[in-house]
């Protein structure tokens, strides 16, 4: 197929593997089938096929640890004991779910729900 992208202009495994992680997180976010999103990037469907196979049995790459900023927002209440109204923090998955974990969170479920999302 002419329309194709071909995987063997990279010059590395390690090109391949991040041009294909790149498409994969993105054809996950686009809410687009794999056959669609292939077709809108000019993409082989059974080459996107494979790397997901094989991307997802050699598991996640390793994390980054990015800093961070901690704001307070001005005119804001000071924390009070009773029902939460706000999570204590909001993580953005690599999929693009957001989850918001409240100040009394269950580390066991939390663990839970991550270890689920990984495997998406």
């Amino acid at each position: 197929m002419q329309n194709e992208i071909i995987t063997h202009q990279f010059h590395s495994r390690a090109a391949k593997e991040k041009y294909w992680r790149t498409h994969l997180a993105a054809q996950g976010r686009s809410g687009l089938s794999q056959v669609e999103y292939c077709r809108r990037n000019r993409l082989s469907k059974s080459t996107f096929g494979w790397w997901k196979q094989k991307l997802n049995k050699s598991g996640s790459p390793p994390c980054t640890l990015i800093p961070v900023s901690v704001v307070t927002a001005k005119n804001s209440a000071p924390f009070k004991s009773g029902p939460q109204t706000s999570s204590g923090l909001t993580l953005i998955a690599r999929s693009g779910e957001l989850i918001e974990i409240g100040m009394d969170f269950h580390p066991p479920t939390l663990a839970l729900v991550l270890r689920t999302l990984e495997k998406m």
